[in-house]
């Protein structure tokens, strides 16, 4: 009987210690994941925050010509760099290859629960949100709005650089010009709220994965 107890005894610590190195061996690859993960999530950060760059320099050059409208402000050459940056051009793509492997995965395999739902609602919802909006509030301005006034009022096209306007005196007294900017201004604010929202929250959650990764 004695025999038998520690041959048993001996099985269950053999399964033990397979079952211990069975899930070490996943933890592992959770690491694995999470730090690809915030690879990509940096890499996204900092594309966004080039695109707010840019996106900010077009607010502030649409305030400036809508300020030039106002105070009925004469030519300056100066003003053709702000006429080039009437509109973004620049939006937004996220890279989701590592999330992608992830859900081939299983997400599960994710063990913080709090890091695991905010990078699936990241990538599932907010992602495909902000795209919905560049959409709505940037693409169709530019086609329905702006695109009919770059070809109608300027004679040359270096983007982001320099625009010439055809007639600066018949732009100026255009006021459906003027509404089209203050209305750009309004569109670009709405875009550029949501990519800093964005960018926040992918920063809030590589904190947490670097918190998650000292675990090792």
């Amino acid at each position: 009987m004695g025999e038998i107890v520690l041959v048993v005894i001996g099985i269950l610590i053999a399964l033990q210690i397979n079952n211990w190195n069975e899930e070490r061996k996943v933890r592992d690859f959770e690491f694995v994941l999470l730090k690809e993960l915030r690879t990509e999530l940096t890499f996204n950060k900092n594309d966004l925050d080039q695109t707010l760059i840019i996106l900010n320099n077009s607010i502030k050059s649409n305030k400036i010509i809508a300020s030039v409208f106002e105070a009925h402000q004469p030519y300056q050459d100066t003003l053709d760099l702000h006429f080039a940056r009437l509109y973004s051009f620049s939006f937004f793509i996220a890279n989701n290859t590592t999330y992608d492997k992830l859900k081939n995965t299983g997400i599960d395999i994710i063990q913080n629960e709090e890091i695991r739902n905010r990078i699936s609602s990241l990538y599932t919802y907010e992602f495909s949100g902000l795209e919905k909006i560049e959409s709505l509030y940037m693409q169709e301005h530019y086609v329905n709005y702006l695109k009919p006034i770059f070809m109608n009022e300027f004679i040359t096209f270096d983007f982001p650089n320099s625009l010439k306007v055809r007639d600066y005196e018949s732009f100026m007294r255009n006021a459906k010009i003027k509404q089209v900017i203050n209305f750009t201004i309004v569109n670009l604010g709405i875009v550029m709220r949501t990519q800093q929202n964005l960018r926040n929250e992918m920063e809030e959650i590589i904190g947490m994965i670097d918190e998650e990764l000292k675990k090792e």
